[in-house]
């Protein structure tokens, strides 16, 4: 009579089995590590920026520089197609460093990539709660640069109508640009300071 050993399909399935659980906590491991990765940029991807060691602003590129959370993107008007490139400038006819009112610029707060450093470099303004009364930062417009000191963070309930209001007064505002509709977007305003000098570098 014949005898049949099914031990090495046990083994097999084991295999199998282990393979699997293996895989999920590798996998799942990956996928936090692509939440967390803004987080921990700080401490490898996006250290604080020197504005004297700066290149001369470009005439063909604006950029958005905020010097204590490593933050140096583009920014363009446009649609919201301009954030895959950095910041979006909403409603340019009515704020800019020459002539005043208020200048917006919106970013991504967090937006999920396939790998940590592609979600860091998606989500610029992720830290932007980080910055306090007093900080400064820069804008590149036009290949001049401009100061700015912020005036105030936190979370906002305004609508972007609100957010993006204009105003008589020259100032910075910058907001995140948030996955749900329904989360509260953190605002920043700066006061403009004028010119950077950039024959002191």
């Amino acid at each position: 009579m014949l005898k049949i050993n099914k031990q090495p399909t046990q083994v097999s399935f084991r295999l199998f089995a282990s393979f699997a659980v293996l895989a999920g906590v590798i996998g799942g491991g990956y996928i936090a590590s692509l939440f967390v990765s803004p987080i921990a940029a700080p401490l490898f991807a996006t250290k604080p920026i020197n504005v004297q060691s700066l290149p001369t602003p470009k005439a063909s590129e604006n950029r958005l520089i905020i010097p204590k959370i490593g933050v140096n993107i583009p920014y363009d008007k446009g649609d919201e197609s301009t954030l895959e490139a950095g910041g979006w400038w909403r409603n340019a006819d009515q704020g800019n460093p020459v002539t005043g009112g208020n200048f917006v610029i919106t970013a991504y707060k967090f937006k999920i990539q396939p790998t940590p450093l592609s979600t860091i470099e998606k989500s610029p303004l992720y830290n932007i709660d980080r910055l306090v009364v007093g900080d400064k930062l820069v804008v590149d417009y036009n290949g001049v640069r401009y100061g700015y000191e912020v005036d105030s963070v936190k979370p906002s309930p305004k609508t972007i109508a609100e957010i993006e209001s204009p105003t008589d007064i020259a100032k910075l505002t910058i907001y995140t640009q948030e996955s749900s509709t329904s989360a509260e977007r953190i605002v920043m305003t700066a006061k403009a300071l004028g010119k950077v000098d950039l024959s002191r570098r």
